[in-house]
């Protein structure tokens, strides 16, 4: 041991306790990865149009087919192509419910009458459901995925790993038989992103943390210590601790054995006053809070608190924008395409007179 006296979250190990002793440790805390993105949430387009899955889709594609077939059979047409004239009529109609939840045509029939009026009930109630899932998707935002094992930073080839040379979690992924740990070493190393302390507790490194570029891996104390030294408040993201821990270090000091015994007494004592009277949970609390206030952890990608309603802006109507254009695209299409049916069916131009 090199040092009489080391301070921090320090994992016991047999190595460890063969040359120190561990004094009151003043809170547990945990140690993992610190991660960030720019972007938190986003607005979730398919679930303004995917209020019902494709297999409800599908049962109403197959109903509109069924009930137009069994419509068109009513009265026994003369011969297929009247059969296929009422079924054109007849499954436009059934859409025209489906898209208006009415229909500007009843029929005389009151066979059919009753038939159309169960299937009109029908798609009130199923087109209420699905206009108010989308107004309810309109002001819920999609959160985006996490970082928050390590086999999700394994998963995503372009996230290098940086952890601290001579850490606890460098010897933990030595030694580890799991194949995330040993995947996660690996590209370390060949990223050459196992550095010292100080190469790693830099501004620049924390900037790629931000932009979701790197990870790192350190404990809690450590993490807001530095992000509420370097940033004052972020512009836009937000930094976060992932939930799945690799370690759950004490902390505490580790004192030398070769100590003297009295003054391993008086340090003692004094380590138990100061782990009982509170100030490190205090320390570590305000730690936290300066952290938290700076980081935008309690925020979202805006800096508004999640807790505090907001006005619906240009991105979070950008589906239903999107379906507005969609549909004027459509109609646009149709009305030329009839236009060009018209003038090549058309017996004659329109203003001549036919011979």
């Amino acid at each position: 041991m090199e040092a009489d006296l080391a301070i921090g979250p320090v994992t016991p190990t047999e190595d460890r306790f063969s040359v120190a002793e561990p004094l009151p440790h003043y809170f547990e805390t945990t140690a993992g990865h610190a991660a960030g993105r720019l972007v938190s949430f986003r607005t979730n387009v398919s679930g303004h149009i995917g209020g019902f899955d494709t297999q409800i889709w599908l049962i109403i594609a197959a109903l509109v087919v069924f009930l137009s077939c069994g419509l068109s059979l009513r009265g026994q047409p003369k011969n297929f192509t009247a059969f296929k004239g009422r079924l054109y009529d007849r499954i436009f109609e059934m859409l025209g419910n489906l898209v208006l939840e009415a229909s500007p045509r009843t029929t005389m029939d009151p066979h059919i009458r009753i038939v159309i009026a169960f299937w009109w009930l029908m798609l009130i109630v199923l087109m209420n459901t699905f206009t108010g899932h989308m107004k309810a998707s309109m002001t819920v935002q999609e959160e985006l995925p996490r970082l928050d094992s390590v086999q999700d930073v394994v998963d995503h080839p372009d996230v290098t790993p940086v952890i601290i040379r001579g850490s606890t979690f460098e010897e933990v992924f030595q030694e580890s038989t799991r194949r995330d740990h040993q995947l996660l070493l690996r590209r370390a190393r060949q990223a050459q992103s196992v550095l010292p302390p100080r190469q790693i507790f830099t501004k620049s490194v924390f900037d790629d943390v931000l932009a979701g570029r790197k990870v790192i891996f350190l404990d809690t104390m450590l993490f807001h210590y530095w992000v509420g030294r370097f940033y004052e408040r972020l512009p836009h993201g937000e930094f976060y601790l992932a939930r799945e821990a690799v370690l759950y270090p004490a902390m505490c000091m580790w004192l030398n054995r070769n100590v003297d015994p009295q003054l391993a007494r008086v340090i003692h004592i004094r380590t138990r006053w100061i782990a009982e009277s509170g100030l490190a949970q205090r320390w570590k609390y305000l730690l936290v809070e300066r952290s938290q206030r700076k980081s935008g952890g309690l925020s979202d990608s805006q800096g508004q608190p999640l807790s505090m309603a907001s006005s619906l802006q240009l991105q979070d109507i950008a589906a239903v924008m999107q379906l507005l254009v969609a549909g004027l695209c459509v109609a646009l299409i149709t009305f030329l395409a009839e236009l060009v049916v018209s003038s090549r069916c058309s017996p004659c131009s329109p203003g001549v007179p036919g011979r």
